[in-house]
């Protein structure tokens, strides 16, 4: 799992987890913050990994609702 809320912070520690830690992929939620997966502060994580060559698991979660 990644930091997402903070971009640069998650694109450091995706590199610190494929290259320190020998990591193969990385998990990440549908929702981040109440925000969709397809969110564009998200897409720097995406490219990231696709020039890693690293796979996405993402993993299903409802809608984030205050209760």
């Amino acid at each position: 799992m990644l930091p997402l809320i903070d971009t640069k912070l998650a694109l450091k520690e995706l590199d610190r987890a494929i290259f320190d830690l020998g990591l193969k992929g990385l998990c990440m939620l549908t929702n981040v913050a109440g925000q969709t997966s397809d969110s564009d502060f998200l897409l720097p994580v995406y490219e990231r990994a696709q020039a890693l060559g690293v796979p996405i698991f993402i993993h299903p979660r409802r809608p984030w609702a205050p209760r």
